[in-house]
């Protein structure tokens, strides 16, 4: 079947998330070859991970085959209304899950800018795989909407736990600060500046830990590769964005906001400040009558504490006086998320395993998972469009979450493809197999990566600094948000001696694939030829990866029979 290729004003952040996931990948196989333990358990993770990113690769500029409705959902009540549209609860009919549908009113979009600011809401939904932040399950449009079906997170928000317990104890802070932290941490990887970061927008689930929500007026830019930011780029950290736009809410606002400077990131982080002195307090540190005396306080006066006497650590007020610096190359985080995450505010904590932390409060939920029929339902009410009222342009917002395809019956087959680049037959695996153990190492070397690079820079194809990817790769790998947990998972599987050589091609065309992603991006010109190309690439990778691990295990059983 063939697409006419079309130019997606709103592909290039689809892309740039694609690119990241190449590059995590990569990084996985990375460390997987320098352990030197290849298993086909490695390579099935491998494939998973592979069909979930070709998958998304194809929503990129193919609709699903059934797209989502808003008949498909009843509704059971409204949840919030704004001039932007409202958020509703509702229940999916075939799945009887509970979801927050926030349907935004089109007419109050101002195209472009306002349009592409919901598209990235919906990719960083789509894109972010964070327990502590909100997911998507689906999109599309109405004459109306452009609408966002989301998770469902049926605790209150942390605002409205706070209007409860006036301020919070100190170890409830704790935890739900360090969470939004590792949240924080995860999108500025990402490359995303949320820059409206409220304990509104901190939801309490029902196990009781945060969910990070409302991307409405969040910002991307370049991706972060390195854990640690030295002097000379950190102006460029500071003054990513340059609109000079004061938007968010006015308490939290950053001092460079409200003066319409540049800004980036550190916003995120004197947000934060913000909210922590806020729970443990139980107001924020510069109150005033109106939002110019707010405005007035944040940009000319230094921050004070209670004259009362609370149960307020000193790790505490640093943590509060070290990300409420005015400027921001001297705030803590803008050298990276690291600085925060290592405070000794911190430091009982499990920052890489939260999840495990027992919260101090769990609420109590009023529908659960799923929602039971006949509870206050109606049809979701969306107005038919006036006569008078011009209709918007069809915009194509249709979008379907791999977790929840399976609700529309939206498979996802892998073509047979007839030549294979690892070209993985069982010579050829003995032969890897002899010339590996010719050189007494089933770990890859240091020649080899070096190799490796050298080799991608021969590629004329990719204009980017392809030794730098690498390396990319790996930093992205260690800074996992929050790794697996899986134990000696290799004791239960089948350890393959010769799984690395393949592994390390695998790896290849990954940092390939990433480096033509960029380049792309970098043109700024992103078509549904592109994604169309990068789905068989992807398509044609995961057959590989299927062929390496039967290979492998054919190979083991050929070298084991001569033996």
């Amino acid at each position: 079947m063939c697409h006419q290729d079309i130019m997606l004003p709103h592909g290039t952040n689809t892309m740039q998330f694609i690119d990241l996931q190449l590059l995590e990948l990569a990084g996985e196989c990375h460390s997987t070859i320098k352990s030197g333990m290849v298993s086909t358990n490695d390579f099935l993770k491998l494939d998973k991970k592979l069909e979930k990113l070709r998958y998304e690769t194809r929503s990129a500029y193919s609709p699903p085959v059934r797209k989502p409705q808003m008949s498909d959902f009843v509704k059971i009540k409204n949840l919030s209304s704004g001039d932007f549209g409202s958020v509703e609860l509702v229940r999916h009919k075939k799945t009887s899950k509970c979801f927050a549908m926030k349907l935004v009113k089109q007419k109050r979009l101002n195209i472009p800018i306002d349009v592409q600011e919901v598209f990235l809401e919906r990719d960083i939904l789509t894109f972010a795989e964070n327990p502590f932040i909100t997911s998507l399950a689906c999109s599309f449009e109405t004459d109306m909407y452009l609408v966002l079906v989301m998770d469902y997170v049926e605790g209150l928000d942390c605002d409205f736990q706070l209007d409860v317990l006036e301020r919070f104890p100190v170890d409830m802070a704790r935890l739900y600060v360090a969470e939004t932290v590792m949240a924080v941490k995860y999108l500025h990887r990402l490359g995303i500046v949320h820059r409206d970061l409220t304990p509104k927008n901190m939801l309490i689930s029902a196990t009781g830990h945060i969910k990070l929500t409302d991307f409405g007026i969040s910002k991307i830019g370049p991706v972060n590769i390195t854990t640690e930011r030295h002097q000379e780029c950190l102006i460029d950290i500071v003054r990513e964005f340059t609109d000079e736009e004061m938007r968010g809410t006015p308490v939290y606002m950053a001092p460079e906001v409200i003066l319409e400077k540049d800004y980036g990131k550190p916003i995120d982080w004197w947000a934060l400040g913000i909210i922590l002195y806020e729970f443990l307090f139980g107001y924020t540190p510069f109150p005033a009558r109106c939002m110019e005396g707010v405005f007035l306080r944040v940009t000319t006066e230094e921050l004070t504490w209670p004259e009362r006497e609370l149960d307020v650590t000193d790790d505490a007020k640093d943590l509060i006086f070290s990300l409420l610096k005015k400027n921001p190359m001297e705030r803590l985080g803008t050298r990276g998320a690291h600085e925060v995450k290592n405070h000794p505010f911190f430091q009982n904590l499990d920052m890489n395993n939260l999840l495990s932390e027992v919260p101090l409060y769990i609420p109590q939920l009023e529908y659960g998972d799923t929602c039971s029929e006949n509870v206050g339902e109606s049809e979701v009410d969306v107005p038919s469009v006036d006569e008078d009222e011009e209709k918007e342009d069809n915009i194509s917002f249709s979008y379907l979450a791999f977790r929840f395809r399976k609700a529309y019956d939206s498979p996802t087959p892998i073509k047979q493809s007839h030549s294979s680049q690892l070209n993985l037959n069982e010579g050829n695996i003995q032969e890897s197999a002899e010339s590996l153990n010719e050189e007494d190492d089933t770990t890859s070397s240091g020649e080899n990566f070096e190799d490796a690079v050298e080799y991608l820079d021969d590629e004329d194809d990719m204009t980017f600094d392809e030794g730098k990817v690498e390396k990319a790769a790996e930093i992205l790998h260690e800074e996992e948000v929050m790794p697996h947990n899986e134990g000696n998972v290799k004791e239960a599987t089948e350890i393959l001696p010769h799984g690395t050589y393949s592994m390390w091609c695998i790896y290849l065309q990954l940092l390939e694939l990433a480096g033509e992603c960029h380049s792309t991006i970098q043109s700024g010109m992103v078509s549904t030829n592109d994604f169309l190309k990068l789905e068989e690439k992807l398509e044609k990778l995961r057959y590989e990866i299927c062929g390496a691990y039967e290979a492998q295990k054919t190979g083991q059983r050929v070298v084991e029979s001569k033996t």
